[in-house]
């Protein structure tokens, strides 16, 4: 989604028909289920080892985070990448609670440490580079602490949003938005076929990359064990989420 919106811009939408625009279709190619692709299931597998990933096991939201922090470090070290920024043009930035960047303890979005990871992105200190910030969250134990719930709700109205990884217990799910008191969100346990897309083919059938359907459950019943992201384009809008680090701080309370 970050991606989507780097490229497409917010308001960009699915072609109900082909052909598809040839910047979506790039951005899927780096999801194809082939050791080829940058972000492919088999290469985020590799990378989340020392986290715990392994096929067929269930993974929490925070593993997730660093898994997909370590993929993308490793894809810009590769010495045959020549443009290092075409693949994921934004810096990461895992919010975490202490500075050693380790799990646990309330995570509070430092500014400085995530400007330093825009400039050293390009190399530049004069430069800025987009960014992408996850930040894991436990909520709860058992089940998320009620009184969570409307701060949740609220980092949905920041423009910066890209949702949240979790949803509900034992299932992984990507809630895209809410109403009321309720989650929308995109189900990606259904098979379907694999289809592997060439980078240039505007003309390949990728309904398989989308959930077609949107569900809804009470918010109340989410796992608590999530991860909240975003994404800044610019310096402007980093520097305006200075109100949302104090949010953050308030729902670890």
């Amino acid at each position: 989604q970050a991606l989507i919106f780097h490229h497409l811009g917010r308001s960009w939408r699915k072609p109900a028909q082909s052909p598809s625009d040839p910047e979506h279709t790039r951005i899927l190619h780096l999801f194809g289920d082939s050791e080829v692709c940058a972000f492919s299931i088999h290469n985020l597998l590799q990378a989340g080892k020392s986290y715990g990933l392994a096929a067929g096991s269930w993974v929490g939201p925070y593993a997730m985070c660093r898994a997909w922090q370590t993929l993308i470090r490793t894809n810009r070290e590769q010495p045959e990448v020549i443009n290092r920024n075409e693949s994921f043009p934004m810096a990461l930035y895992v919010v975490s609670g202490d500075e050693d960047g380790e799990r646990g303890g309330a995570p509070v979005v430092c500014i400085d440490v995530a400007a330093q990871l825009c400039y050293d992105f390009n190399k530049d200190q004069s430069a800025w580079s987009p960014i992408l910030l996850l930040v894991p969250l436990v909520l709860g134990l058992d089940k998320i602490n009620p009184r969570y719930i409307p701060l949740l709700k609220e980092t949905f109205t920041f423009p910066q949003s890209l949702g949240i990884l979790g949803g509900k217990p034992g299932a992984s799910t990507y809630i895209a938005g809410v109403q009321d008191d309720r989650a929308l969100y995109l189900d990606p346990h259904e098979v379907q076929m694999a289809v592997n897309i060439a980078s240039d083919n505007l003309e390949a059938d990728t309904s398989s990359y989308h959930c077609s359907t949107v569900r809804d459950m009470p918010l109340d019943l989410i796992d608590p064990s999530l991860a909240i992201g975003f994404y800044c384009r610019d310096k402007g809008e980093l520097l305006s989420l200075r109100f949302m680090s104090r949010v953050i701080q308030i729902l670890v309370s």
